[in-house]
């Protein structure tokens, strides 16, 4: 993993790109930061759970580091990019877990570090901290400085302005790329890009990323690692495109990528799942009308 940080990091300095954002489980964002302080010097960091000095006002914490930062940052500037007015001159331990976040990354910005490292900058955010949040990192681009977040969430990761990368112990992955908005699509979809949209924004898959399409109360869902993204294409659409990468539509309200299936279940005469790796809960129904077909399209 230590390698392909170094390569993502390398790749990153030299076209330019320096906001970089992982989806991985908690323990690899822990080797993420260990990995990361061990190849740049002065890393800045906020973590998911952070020790406060909880009777000191948010004034009072930050008036302490501006004192240790030697920058040029001053402590109003930072307060007004992370928006504290209003609770400035509060205790720490009365404010909210996202209210902390905002101290903690308004002690960054204090501190003027060229590389930080923010865990889970999304994760229980109120609307208030978001935005505040993500104009401060796309501004920490605009100035050169590396911003690396790691979330257990795909939906937070594309959520933050960047490139943006799936992670585990044995390698990282760039994820599809993200279009803002409809008006900037051009030209018809392709069938090695599946399109999903969350919030304002349109995400391309590729085939392999999609584990199984649900068609849910009129709407139809990818599921991609634990979350899912709405997709405007029909099931019809979505099944004729994605057949030649080995997808088979288990039932009519269900298109599975084969190659996350690891057993057909047989629970009684007319009953049948398909069980995907990686989880015993997740059984996907499989028609008794498709078994013939199942067993003849893949010769078992």
């Amino acid at each position: 993993m230590k390698l392909s940080l170094e390569k993502i990091l390398y790749n990153s300095a030299s076209n330019g790109t320096s906001l970089l954002h992982f989806e991985c489980r908690s323990d690899i964002s822990e080797l993420l930061l260990e990995t990361l302080t061990s190849l740049c010097k002065d890393v800045g960091a906020v973590l998911q759970n952070e020790g406060y000095y909880d009777y000191m006002t948010v004034n009072s914490y930050l008036k302490l580091f501006a004192g240790l930062s030697g920058s040029d940052v001053t402590l109003d500037s930072a307060v007004r990019t992370m928006q504290l007015d209003g609770f400035l001159y509060c205790k720490i331990k009365s404010l909210t877990p996202s209210q902390k976040y905002r101290v903690s990354l308004a002690r960054e910005i204090i501190m003027d570090r060229d590389i930080l490292f923010l865990q889970e900058p999304v994760l229980g955010t109120d609307r208030d901290s978001v935005q505040p949040m993500i104009q401060w990192i796309e501004s920490c681009g605009d100035q050169g400085k590396k911003v690396i977040t790691t979330s257990q969430s795909l939906k937070h990761v594309y959520m933050l302005p960047g490139r943006h990368f799936f992670v585990d112990e044995e390698h990282a992955e760039e994820l599809p790329e993200n279009i803002f908005s409809k008006q900037e699509q051009s030209g018809p979809y392709m069938a090695e890009k599946i399109p999903a949209r969350m919030g304002d924004k349109i995400l391309l898959f590729d085939p392999d990323e999609i584990d199984y399409i649900e068609s849910m109360q009129g709407k139809n869902y990818l599921h991609v690692r634990q979350d899912r993204f709405q997709c405007s294409m029909t099931m019809d659409e979505l099944c004729s495109k994605l057949k030649k990468f080995g997808f088979f539509r288990s039932h009519r309200s269900y298109i599975v990528n084969m190659q996350r299936v690891s057993e057909v279940m047989k629970w009684t005469k007319n009953s049948y799942s398909l069980r995907m790796k990686g989880g015993e809960e997740e059984n996907i129904p499989l028609s008794k009308g498709r078994i013939e077909e199942l067993k003849e399209y893949y010769g078992f």
